[in-house]
């Protein structure tokens, strides 16, 4: 790499409470820390709700502030905190600014952090990386808020040096809020020394799915194709880990399908173990109704599981010869599901072919996009 950069990141999720775009801020970090003349500086939201500075690799320096969160790690984050973050995350990048000579600003979600990254336009350029929720039409959870924001999004994006879509599907999406803007594709990495094939196939069938329960995620229609499946095959057994505000419902759904010695629910697992609940498996299931571009599909392809989902943008671009993608309909879904499994050698050539896939999308690749990216937008 040529020139020394010093780069200032805004994103109000980190680990441990945190999704794809949290675990995405994380890996880049540690890639930039491998890199001698590269420094970056990370403003996100405490996890105790308490101010803390972390250094976790050399290089590399974590603010976080003091955000009045309340509930578990699979709660979903409230507009209020998310205003707060805004808020505290405005005044404290502006006085990091002050006493240092960043290059670039690289915000993670349109809003808040790009909406922070806009105020400080007129300090230090700034790019954009869309993430799925931030982009209109993204998620039904948030259609009001899209109609308001919608002005804002655009000057948002319209000011920032680049905008960056994680997946073909939703650069696609955000082009129908505004069809004129330039934006780039980058994918998605996954870290393939911690997640990597066990070679060994389990005795039962054993399905996962590694998820936030949220409603978006679909995970009712994977527990009704379950039922289904077990009108086929008895001896599966379903694991789903993540938790969320759905789980409950989730709970209540298994026992009245009668499921419950079937489908097993484990939780929030930290990041670091999950490669032993996918090595557990032998078929990855998803079944989101939007994704951008999913980390824990990722993370099963690198594990060498096949991955079986319901058709969604983003999800789909993954899908080259390692897996399947059905209609959203159970019972296709578990036909889909009961074949693969019952034909070995397939399984073992899709296995094969997802672990190959991830292995092209190293997080060393994908840090290196983002530096050239970081170069340009700060010459």
């Amino acid at each position: 790499m040529g020139k020394s950069l010093k780069i200032l990141i805004m994103n109000f999720e980190y680990p441990p409470r945190c999704g794809g775009a949290g675990n995405a801020t994380h890996y880049l970090l540690r890639e930039f820390s491998k890199i001698n003349n590269v420094e970056a500086d990370l403003v996100t939201s405490s996890d105790n709700n308490k101010f803390e500075i972390e250094l976790p690799w050399k290089g590399v320096r974590i603010y976080r502030l003091a955000i009045g969160k309340s509930g578990g790690h699979g709660k979903l984050w409230s507009q209020k905190e998310i205003i707060e973050y805004a808020f505290k995350s405005y005044f404290f990048a502006k006085n990091l600014i002050k006493g240092n000579k960043y290059d670039i600003c690289h915000a993670f979600f349109t809003v808040p952090s790009g909406f922070v990254a806009f105020l400080l336009k007129n300090k230090i350029p700034y790019i954009v990386s869309l993430r799925g929720s931030d982009v209109p039409g993204y998620s039904k959870r948030f259609e009001f808020q899209y109609i308001l924001l919608k002005p804002l999004i655009r000057t948002i994006w319209k000011n920032a040096s680049f905008v960056i879509a994680n997946s073909e599907g939703l650069k696609k999406l955000a082009l129908k809020t505004s069809r004129k803007q330039k934006m780039i594709v980058i994918p998605n990495g996954v870290d393939t020394s911690t997640f990597k094939p066990h070679h060994k196939l389990p005795r039962k069938q054993v399905l996962i799915c590694v998820s936030r329960l949220i409603r978006r995620k679909g995970i009712d229609f994977l527990i009704r194709t379950a039922k289904e499946l077990s009108k086929m095959e008895g001896n599966f057994e379903f694991l789903i880990v993540g938790d969320g505000p759905e789980r409950e419902l989730l709970e209540k759904l298994v026992l009245e399908l009668g499921l419950e010695n079937k489908i097993k629910f484990k939780g929030r697992v930290p990041h670091d173990k999950l490669n032993r609940y996918y090595n557990k498996a032998s078929i990855y299931l998803m079944a989101s109704l939007s994704e951008g571009m999913s980390n824990s599909c990722l993370e099963a392809m690198a594990s060498g599981l096949p991955i079986i989902t319901t058709k969604m943008p983003g999800t789909d671009e993954l899908i080259k010869g390692n897996g399947i993608i059905v209609p959203r309909d159970e019972k296709i879904m578990a036909n889909a599901i009961f074949k693969l499994y019952s034909n070995k050698h397939k399984l073992r050539v899709m296995s094969a072919k997802s672990r190959k896939l991830a292995e092209k999308m190293r997080w060393k690749g994908v840090a290196n996009l983002y530096l050239k990216i970081y170069q340009k937008a700060s010459d």
